[in-house]
């Protein structure tokens, strides 16, 4: 059984005081970003985005409350379902903890949100309002008198100007006269071409233009306009207007207002803007509080239902903990020790059942120990086997043990390859089920002669399919302890391709001698021929010879004979032909070939030459360059061609010839296949198929598909021909793609 409890390390209780002391933070600074000071301040800075957030985290929170809640009261109802100890306990700790949160709770948000409800109704009283709105009145009424008196000191100034001429020391009078804090003349660009800036020991702030840009945009010609600028310490009335002695320039006055009262009436007016603005935002005030309020007491309400639960389990978790230790001894499991760390009674319970569970761990160990020599050793026998067997599996050659009843006790996938086998199962099939019948009596002598002699070998022919198999088959016996046969190990090594490849070697020297014993009286026995037909030309053409019937009639025998001599001598000379060139095949010169053009150049070459046959090419687009050499292999799809011709016409149609390749990406292989229409070919000539003088036609020496076979091998390519539905024969011819000269 699970552990239902464990304790509280001090890495949870500071992380549990720590995410409180967040939340409290959260908290206090939400309330301050929302009202900028007390419960009862009347500067609050409502914002939207916080409302949204309050929201958000209030439906958040509230999700996590009943999801928490919901998560242990359907795992205390699944427990008590299933008889789980206290269970039933835990469910009404917890919902007497929530029972009694609730009341408290509820009313606490109830009297927060009754108190803020009328703090803010009488923040926005009339008598406040009255004060703000006359308060707001009275500020602009000061920034307008102070506007006037400078655009009166400008008319004045003009109108002296125009009745007559003033100089610069005239303006510095007047400037001083009507205590102007400065008097600038600008250009059409906003430039300073004369300036008189009064002194801070006369008593006037010295003050600057900030903006001379927004002068000049704003000159009109016969007009006095002005602009207020807001300076760090005071606010400054800019007044101007055109010149009275240049019609480009620009006439400024700089009037700087008091900093205190300049400050006084900012506030004035930014609270009286702000009055208002909460005032028509009352509505949003009250929403935004009561989501404060809200979160507060579902913040309650999450720590009494954790309470609740952690009370329970510190109450029942020990219960259940030896509970569950004691199951696990029941089970005999000591290895895990009941951690509960407790300095009250239960601790001290805990700590007894531990020992006990520790002295058993011990006793246990001992009998494990024990146990783990004869583990280790048949973990070793396991990895040999497995090592054997892998070995098996990897080598070419079948072995095969058996019982004294020669049922098959284990086999390698060479065996069932080897013996056209694929449902072999160890210790249900026996071994005539797989050997020929007429091949079980010879191996039954095999194994009878095994168990008198070490090793027995001996070559077996089987029939496999359509095949010839040829089997070095070597048998030995097993003893047992006391030394009877307990089985047999059958290897069976496929020695066919040694035997074809010998005779092939045999044929192939013995092509070497006889092209070598017959080719040298050739030439004089045609030599002589001639000579003698020429011989008797003559003296038959002198009249040396008589011409009676007699004579003509020897003439006609002479030539007669003359012809089946030079016939059969021509008939030896082209036997002798294909004896050496089967004996002395050239060594191959591998160099990148476009096998594709290759096929379409030899196809199109046996379309002249035979006419009356269809050939057709299905080619490989993707196919990469192979390394061969490009006469022999044109020697060998000419053969291909010429046999699969010979078929047809054995046939009697006019069957289709394909010649097709393809690359095997998988295997990285270039597959030539040569395919036809004819009759096909009997089950016992498949296996004599590239054997040196063997042929099904009537006519031709059976050299044509020993010249492939060796010009192929020559390749490292492989060759093999396999029977097509409904009739015919394909020969796959398969190329070692991308291999330099050097590495084949």
């Amino acid at each position: 059984m699970k552990q239902a409890s464990r304790p509280l390390t001090k890495l949870k209780i500071t992380l549990l005081a720590l995410g409180i002391l967040l939340a409290l933070a959260a908290l206090l600074y939400t309330q301050y970003q929302l009202g900028g000071g007390g419960i009862e301040s009347p500067t609050f800075n409502l914002q939207a985005i916080l409302l949204a957030v309050l929201t958000v985290m209030n439906v958040l929170f509230l999700i996590v409350l009943v999801l928490v809640l919901a998560r242990y009261l359907v795992k205390t109802f699944f427990e008590k379902r299933e008889r789980t100890v206290f269970a039933s306990v835990k469910t009404k700790l917890t919902l007497a903890f929530l029972a009694l949160a609730i009341v408290p709770t509820g009313l606490f948000v109830f009297l927060a949100y009754t108190v803020i409800n009328r703090s803010i109704s009488q923040w926005f009283s009339a008598p406040a309002e009255e004060i703000l709105r006359h308060s707001e009145e009275l500020a602009r009424s000061y920034y307008i008198t102070a506007i006037d008196n400078v655009r009166s000191e400008m008319a004045d100034f003009r109108g002296r100007a125009v009745r007559g001429a003033l100089t610069w020391e005239d303006v510095t009078a007047f400037r001083q006269r009507r205590r102007l804090n400065a008097v600038l003349l600008l250009d059409a660009r906003g430039r300073v071409l004369r300036e008189d800036v009064a002194r801070p020991d006369r008593g006037q702030p010295t003050v600057t233009l900030k903006d001379p840009a927004l002068v000049v945009q704003n000159v009109h010609p016969g007009e006095i306009a002005h602009f207020v600028e807001n300076h760090p310490d005071r606010d400054v009335v800019v007044c101007f207007a055109p010149s009275p002695w240049n019609d480009r320039g620009i006439l400024v006055f700089l009037k700087a207002l008091p900093g205190s009262v300049a400050y006084r009436s900012y506030l004035i007016i930014k609270a009286y803007q702000e009055y208002f603005r909460l005032r028509n935002q009352v509505e949003l005030l009250r929403w935004q509080y009561l989501l404060i309020v809200s979160f507060a007491g579902i913040s309650l309400l999450f720590a009494f239902v954790w309470f609740g639960i952690y009370i329970s389990k510190q109450i029942t978790g020990p219960v259940e903990a030896l509970i569950a230790g004691s199951q696990r001894v029941a089970a005999r499991d000591w290895s895990r020790p009941i951690e509960w760390a407790a300095s009250d009674e239960f601790g001290t319970l805990v700590q007894s059942f531990n020992r006990m569970m520790g002295e058993l761990a011990r006793s246990q160990e001992a009998i494990e120990q024990a146990n783990a020599g004869l583990t280790r050793m048949n973990r070793e026998l396991a990895e040999r086997n497995t090592f054997i067997q892998t070995v098996l599996d990897s080598v070419a050659t079948g072995v095969v043990s058996v019982d004294t009843d020669l049922r098959i006790t284990s086999s390698n996938s060479a065996t069932r390859h080897l013996l056209k086998q694929r449902r072999v199962q160890d210790g249900a099939t026996y071994l005539r089920e797989v050997i020929p019948p007429e091949k079980m009596p010879e191996l039954q002598r095999l194994l009878q002669e095994a168990e008198f002699h070490q090793r027995v070998s001996r070559e077996i022919t089987f029939e496999t399919g359509k095949r010839t198999m040829h089997f070095a088959v070597t048998a030995s016996a097993m003893r047992d302890a006391d030394g009877q046969v307990s089985g047999y190990v059958v290897v069976f090594d496929d020695v066919s391709d040694l035997i074809r490849t010998e005779k092939a070697a045999a044929w192939q020297e013995v092509a070497k001698r006889l092209a070598h014993e017959i080719k040298n009286p050739l030439t004089p026995i045609q030599l002589y021929v001639e000579r003698i037909r020429k011989q008797f030309g003559r003296l038959q053409d002198a009249g040396a010879l008589p011409g009676n019937d007699s004579v003509s009639h020897f003439r006609q025998l002479l030539d007669d004979g003359l012809a089946t001599v030079q016939t059969e001598t021509g008939n030896l000379k082209y036997l002798v032909e294909e004896f050496s060139r089967f004996a002395r095949l050239p060594n191959p010169v591998l160099l990148p070939v476009n096998l594709n053009q290759l096929v379409e150049e030899a196809a199109a070459a046996f379309r002249v030459a035979h006419p009356e046959r269809r050939v057709e090419t299905d080619l490989d687009p993707g196919l990469p360059p192979v390394y061969l050499d490009r006469e022999l292999i044109r020697l060998v799809i000419n053969n291909l061609l010429r046999n699969a011709a010979d078929a047809v016409a054995e046939a009697g149609g006019d069957g289709r010839i394909t010649v097709a390749t393809a690359y095997r990406e998988e295997s990285r292989r270039v597959h030539l296949s040569v395919e036809d229409e004819g009759r096909g070919l009997a089950d016992e000539h498949w296996e004599n198929l590239f054997l040196p003088y063997f042929s099904t036609k009537k006519e031709g020496m059976g050299l044509g598909l020993t010249i492939v076979k060796k010009i192929l091998d020559d390749h490292e390519a492989a060759v093999q021909a396999e029977p097509v539905h409904p009739h015919g024969c394909r020969f796959v011819v398969e190329f070692t793609h991308l291999r330099t000269p050097e590495e084949v």
